[in-house]
């Protein structure tokens, strides 16, 4: 939808897939998909993406170097075009990927100053509305939520610092819908300010992972009112990732040869 238009009976339609709209995440990794998974049967270097964000990593840093040409190569013969100018091509242990900053060599994660910046507005905003104890939309609190929510891994517990925000927001929905109106209580001002203080600070999280040494499960099989309990110890492995280096590829929109919707047979390009 809205990949075309009529003016005055001349009917035009675009040649790519423009973002913003609805399908174009869904069409553009669709699109993308059997490219990947060629890279992934052609080289050793591991592949993966979000939309038109693709990151590769391997341990060793010649073998990247080699693999990053042979797959823009495999990307530029399905019909892709790399956009090297907005690409990191050199191999780097520090790597800038979807709003998070992976540095591999101390196994830390934190999210980029941009990212920070436009949460830390976004909570100052709410302070003032909850101080002055004005109204907002649902979906507002919904949208500082899901931001939230997404750089809570960096703080620890911080799932536990948006209850009484997540509570008072479904209980308005719940009753009025999405576009109501709601006041926030003075204990999600508590949640708000603690957010603001962690964001502040910004300490790194630590993403070295340990070697589980057992895991414990339960079977609780209850008689009358007795429970018995059998313990089930067993060893689990963990995934290496310290010492990676990664590389970011950015496609050009969606290979023209690929057809997106059918249309009217006179349609032109503008």
């Amino acid at each position: 939808q809205y990949l075309a238009f009529r003016i005055q009976g001349v009917n035009y339609t675009q040649v790519g897939m423009p973002f913003g709209i609805n399908i174009a995440p869904y069409t553009f990794a669709k699109t993308i998909q059997p490219t990947v998974e060629r890279v992934r049967e052609k080289c050793e270097t591991q592949i993966q993406n979000y939309a038109d964000d693709i990151i590769l990593f391997n341990n060793n840093k010649a073998q990247i170097q080699e693999e990053i040409m042979t797959i823009i190569t495999i990307f530029e013969e399905m019909g892709w075009i790399i956009n090297r100018n907005k690409s990191k091509l050199e191999p780097n242990r520090q790597i800038t990927f979807l709003g998070w900053s992976w540095n591999t060599e101390t196994m830390t994660l934190q999210t980029t100053k941009l990212m920070r910046k436009q949460v830390m507005a976004a909570l100052i905003k709410q302070a003032q509305l909850i101080q002055q104890q004005q109204y907002q939309t649902v979906r507002s609190v919904a949208r500082l939520i899901g931001q939230i929510q997404y750089i809570r891994v960096q703080y620890t517990r911080g799932g536990l610092h948006i209850t009484s925000m997540n509570r008072e927001m479904s209980k308005r929905a719940k009753i009025a819908g999405w576009d109501s109106p709601i006041k926030l209580s003075r204990r999600a001002l508590i949640e708000v300010e603690w957010w603001i203080a962690q964001i502040k600070n910004n300490k790194p999280k630590n993403i070295e992972m340990h070697k589980t040494q057992a895991v414990i499960t339960t079977d609780a099989q209850f008689c009358i009112c007795v429970s018995h309990f059998s313990l089930t110890l067993s060893t689990v492995g963990c995934i290496v990732f310290a010492n990676v280096y990664g590389a970011i590829l950015i496609p050009n929109g969606i290979p023209t040869c690929v057809q997106l919707t059918p249309y009217i047979r006179k349609a032109r390009y503008c």
